[in-house]
């Protein structure tokens, strides 16, 4: 199943919320990490669509809560303050967000 957003942050969080053990309690607290996840998320998702020219995202529901997972693992875990953030939460040439290019001689995620 592949999943069309277009920056719409409702319908997001309204996926999340249904893939959260919480039931997405965590992710209406405004100073959680997953909330920072989340709203990384809904402002890194885009790719050019050559039909209609606006910028969309298309990523399967495995890819967008695996990306999800990692953000939140990064907020939570003081990221930010890493002594090597391993490229984390930073897009790919192109702009993709490509969680299996974040990492650095020193590792980070291996994706098969």
């Amino acid at each position: 199943i592949i999943m069309i957003y277009d920056h719409d942050k409702d319908d997001l969080l309204a996926f999340l919320t249904t893939r959260s053990a919480d039931g997405g309690q965590a992710l209406r607290d405004r100073f959680s990490p997953q909330y920072a996840a989340y709203l990384w998320l809904s402002s890194s998702m885009k790719y050019y669509n050559s039909v209609t020219t606006s910028r969309r995202t298309i990523y399967s529901e495995q890819e967008v809560v695996q990306k999800y997972a990692l953000a939140t693992l990064y907020y939570s875990t003081g990221g930010e303050n890493w002594t090597d953030n391993y490229n984390f939460l930073v897009a790919s040439e192109g702009g993709e967000v490509n969680e299996c290019r974040w990492q650095s001689w020193l590792g980070g995620v291996t994706c098969r």
